[in-house]
């Protein structure tokens, strides 16, 4: 059995509330626009209950991919054939969920925490995460499951807790690492796919940035975006690291990036914005940044109803709206402390439409990161809740859902 602690290390590091981590953000306002009803003009659908965690898995932390064929795909921190470390799965469109590769306790890595990426024949792409004695893998997995470790971390130089990856045309991969590097403050690398990685850039811990959790996004030029603890970052194709911004405070910027047509990006802190909220930490917001870079505050969540701690990266429609999940806040009610989460909506004019508070039941609860596809269905898993039968440890019940909303 996997040590129960270092699943209490993950939630409390998607759930920030230690003293200090207020964000102060020193920017332009716009006018904020609480849901004051729950209009349920979405359609939820619990698609998968996860039942037991060595027949098919629990606690997939990282989202779901889509195929054109309508099949999801993801990971789940714990369980799998192993019982305790972890798994690919699939569900079909039937609702049919099957284990495409159960991870082990060996150098092969464990634990995967970020969600896959996929490419044009299929082969899935991820990483894991390890724990205090292994720091990840990146790896691949065939469409018959056949696993392919193409670079193990040391957690020294190279880095190590690497991040959901990003693929190029040319099959290099790339991601950041949690810690590790130089400086141990974490990494920006590359791995290609010959399974040779580079490290592109090593945070300092100082205005640079430090500790970054998300993944990257990447424009024409090669250049590369993302979060660190409290900066958004450029790291050019030569290793040049840009601070495009720079909060105040002691922030908590877990969720990656998402850029329109303009160049403008867009992103979500999980503590800062109204510091009366959760007291002194804040509940979150989010932002948008603009390609001169000056920041606005589109939404200050209130922790109440609307939600509380927005830490997945967001999504974005065709007109410019934006999609996320809270991780706390939303039904008073839930068991779960602070709540059991939401998944929203916000306009261009910063206008917040709650489309689903769970309830810690048979819907689950923490959601995680959203995958919106042609017909703008959103689909997404929760961490715990579903089949409550089904429980890990004492303190968390249910082993995690996945979910879809359609409009």
């Amino acid at each position: 059995m996997t040590n129960p602690v270092h699943l209490r290390d993950l939630l409390s590091r998607i759930r920030v509330r230690a003293p200090g981590a207020a964000l102060a953000l020193m920017v332009v306002l716009l006018p904020m626009a609480v849901s004051a009803q729950s209009e349920r003009t979405w359609t939820f659908t619990t698609l998968y209950s996860f039942k037991h965690p060595r027949r098919d898995g629990a606690a997939p932390f990282g989202g779901v991919i889509k195929d054109k064929s309508g099949n999801l795909y993801g990971t789940t921190w714990y369980g799998g054939a192993s019982g305790a470390w972890g798994a690919v799965f699939k569900l079909d469109s039937a609702g049919s969920e099957a284990l495409l590769h159960s991870f082990h306790r060996n150098s092969n890595g464990y634990h995967p925490i970020a969600g896959l990426i996929m490419d044009r024949l299929g082969n899935l792409y991820g990483t894991t995460a390890g724990d205090y004695s292994q720091f990840g893998t990146v790896f691949k997995l065939d469409a018959n499951g056949k696993q392919t470790v193409l670079y193990r971390f040391s957690g020294g130089l190279d880095g190590g807790e690497p991040s959901r990856l990003l693929r190029d045309a040319e099959g290099n991969l790339y991601g950041t690492t949690y810690i590790g590097g130089a400086s141990d403050w974490g990494t920006v690398f590359k791995v290609d796919k010959h399974g040779k990685e580079t490290v592109l850039y090593n945070f300092t811990g100082g205005a640079d940035g430090a500790n970054p959790q998300a993944g990257l996004i990447r424009d024409q030029a090669g250049n590369l975006y993302g979060t660190a603890s409290y900066t958004v970052f450029k790291v050019d194709r030569a290793g040049n690291e840009t601070v495009l911004y720079s909060f105040a405070g002691i922030p908590d910027v877990a969720a990656g990036l998402v850029e329109d047509s303009e160049g403008n990006l867009y992103g979500a802190t999980g503590a800062g914005g109204d510091l009366n909220c959760n007291a002194p930490n804040g509940c979150g917001t989010v932002f948008k940044l603009d390609s001169a870079g000056k920041l606005t505050v589109l939404y200050t969540f209130t922790g109440d109803t609307d939600g509380m701690g927005p830490h997945a990266t967001l999504v974005r429609d065709s007109s410019g709206n934006l999609y996320g999940t809270t991780t706390d806040g939303g039904d008073p009610n839930c068991q779960a402390p602070y709540g059991c989460g939401t998944v929203f909506k916000l306009d261009k004019t910063g206008k917040e439409k709650v489309l689903f508070r769970f309830t810690g039941g048979a819907d689950g609860a923490l959601p995680s990161a959203l995958f919106r596809d042609e017909e703008d269905n959103l689909f997404g898993t929760t961490t715990y809740g579903g089949d409550l039968s089904c429980v890990l440890y004492q303190y968390i019940p249910g082993c995690g859902t996945v979910f879809k909303l359609h409009p």
